[in-house]
């Protein structure tokens, strides 16, 4: 009997002591983020997980149309949110994606025709409003995600209804639209104005970007100048301190203070006040030239994307540059990339690979 009083006794001396030592209650976690009182990582944005686009439907909806051996996606967009994003194949079709089915589906601006989609598209934070283009073809509008299409007139000059357009971008809600000819128009739409207008500058140039109310613009020359404006598009100024050379991508941030600009066999810089000073920023991780085809940044430049033609693609999350090894340890020709509003959401698409998109944590 003693000497079960006695065990008793040890078993209520141990269970005192745990809780003597423990502060934990039943609503808290049984971890605590590394670095406090160690355990599991907290979490984080640095890391992008890629997934390869192996499937859509086909646009009678009665099938499946395999991606998996497509290689040469050549334009892509995705929404603020990130729920919407289109992608489209040089000499192909486009595809569109949404949220709300988890589902890529083929759409057609063109009809059921093949055409070489290149550069860039954009599409409203709603999945409403998409404009897409083809090379040497036309431009097309859809204002009810996707489910038909017209094609955009420039009124004030016929011969730009079909045209070698060269990009097209927008702001979130796409209440303003630019678009990029390579016979070196630059047009831009305003839902305020319901027409589209020719800025003031002829030059061949590469890459746009603007901020979301549209007042600030910058576009990018091919053997110039980066050219800015700060009064939605009325008037522009060389950004002269940069000097010339082949700029290929640009992009504003949402406050149109903060500007990057990508040179084609040259390097990447960025301006934090506007344009007034501008500085390089290793986004391969080195000061080395490399030939920047395409890429951009969140609303904020927390987190900038860029891909290289013949190369590879890299990341620049919280000022710390990452390569993306989307398609494996293979050099490849990311043509058209991009990343969504608050730097979560990504797609991208190579030349000599396939469609891929991207959710960091």
């Amino acid at each position: 009997m003693k000497q079960i009083q006695l065990i008793l006794l040890m078993v209520v001396a141990v269970m005192v002591m745990a809780v003597g030592r423990s502060e934990h209650k039943f609503n808290e976690p049984l971890y605590r983020p590394f670095g406090e009182d160690g355990g599991q990582e907290s979490t984080s944005k640095d890391t992008i997980d890629w997934t390869q686009v192996t499937t859509a439907r086909n646009y009678a909806d009665d099938g499946d149309v395999d991606l998996s051996g497509v290689s040469s996606w050549r334009l892509v967009g995705i929404s603020k949110d990130g729920d919407y994003k289109i992608a489209g194949i040089y000499n192909g079709r486009i595809y569109l994606y949404m949220l709300s089915d988890d589902t890529w589906r083929e759409v057609q601006p063109s009809g059921a025709t093949n055409k070489t989609w290149i550069e860039s598209a954009v599409i409203s934070e709603d999945g409403q409003t998409i404009y897409v283009h083809a090379y040497n073809s036309y431009m097309y509008k859809s204002a009810d995600g996707g489910g038909t299409w017209t094609i955009q007139s420039m009124t004030n000059d016929a011969n730009l209804t079909s045209t070698t357009w060269r990009g097209i971008y927008a702001n979130s809600d796409c209440s303003v639209v630019i678009a990029i000819s390579e016979n070196s128009s630059r047009w831009m739409y305003t839902t305020a104005s319901g027409v589209w207008t020719i800025l003031p500058l002829r030059y061949y140039g590469r890459g746009c970007g603007l901020s979301e109310n549209g007042s600030v613009i910058l576009l990018g020359q091919i053997a110039g100048t980066l050219q800015l404006s700060t009064d939605s598009g009325a008037n522009f100024e060389a950004t002269s301190s940069l000097g010339v050379d082949n700029w290929v991508v640009c992009d504003v941030s949402a406050d149109g203070t903060k500007l990057i600009a990508y040179a084609f066999g040259g390097k990447t810089y960025m301006s934090t006040n506007s344009g007034a000073d501008w500085a390089e920023f290793e986004l391969s991780g080195s000061s080395t030239n490399r030939a920047w085809a395409s890429g951009g940044g969140n609303s904020d430049f927390t987190a900038i994307i860029g891909g290289v033609n013949g190369a590879r693609l890299w990341s620049y999350i919280e000022s710390t540059s990452k390569e993306e090894r989307p398609a494996g340890d293979f050099d490849k020709s990311w043509l058209a990339v991009a990343v969504n509003y608050n730097g979560i959401h990504y797609i991208a698409g190579a030349n000599g690979s396939g469609l891929y998109t991207g959710e960091a944590h």
